[in-house]
């Protein structure tokens, strides 16, 4: 049984590496993909060791055969890199890949951009707290 106590241990170990807004309106969701997405961060927690990379994944053999191909900060492929320079393009559509507006370069910055490494975390011991009582 997974409880909130398991999540309130899991976000006193894990930094919290990203905010998105709401929670800033410094950064949206078009920030963290430009920062290398979901493989960015899990990248991060994977640097910072607080990962086990050798669980199978839907995407391939392991967590770490996924990001050895898809975090920016590990040499990715052009192809990998463009995927990641997607923009907004500013036109409401429904049709998925419709635009070609591209960032002019990726958010590598750990230290200040959107996602961070763990010496630059937002918060060492996580985002997330679980108050009890009333």
């Amino acid at each position: 049984d997974f409880s909130m106590a398991d999540i309130d241990r899991l976000s006193r170990e894990v930094p919290q590496l990203c905010k998105v807004a709401p929670n800033t309106q410094k950064y949206h969701i078009e920030d963290v993909h430009r920062a290398g997405g979901i493989m960015a961060i899990l990248g991060e927690l994977d640097r910072a060791g607080v990962l086990d990379t050798s669980v199978p994944t839907v995407y391939g053999d392991s967590l770490k055969a996924a990001l050895d191909e898809w975090d920016i900060m590990r040499s990715p492929s052009a192809e990998v890199v463009e995927f990641f320079k997607a923009g907004p393009g500013g036109v409401p559509t429904q049709t998925a890949f419709s635009q070609s507006t591209r960032w002019p370069s990726l958010d590598g910055d750990r230290a200040t951009g959107c996602i961070r490494d763990l010496e630059h975390a937002f918060s060492k011991e996580g985002g997330l707290a679980v108050l009890y009582g009333n």
